[in-house]
């Protein structure tokens, strides 16, 4: 009756089936990847481009900053000169986008 084969086996006289959900899984989706190994963009506008990603992300991380230490910290000066650069970088970014983008 115990042979010791099962020991091992909480359930020695259940059945080995396959589990029947994973026989429904679907397989997964095959994809074709776009080939961006050459750009379209030309230079200047690509340059401009990251330009004003890194003017937009000193901006907000310095207006943001600015405001916080004003309101935590009670550093007026220090708190709000950042916050006025960072406001000045944004607004900065926004005349280069207007102009770049001819509107």
């Amino acid at each position: 009756m115990f042979d010791g084969d099962d020991a091992d086996d909480p359930w020695p006289h259940e059945p080995d089936e396959p589990d029947p959900e994973a026989e429904l899984a679907p397989d997964p989706p095959s994809v074709s990847i776009p080939d961006t190994s050459e750009a379209d963009v030309p230079a200047e506008l690509l340059r401009v481009f990251w330009g004003l990603v890194l003017a937009l992300n000193v901006g907000l991380l310095a207006t943001i900053l600015g405001i916080l230490l004003v309101a935590f910290r009670g550093r007026w000066l220090f708190g709000g000169s950042l916050a006025l650069l960072g406001t000045t970088v944004l607004a900065t970014a926004y005349v280069g986008y207007r102009v770049h983008e001819g509107g």
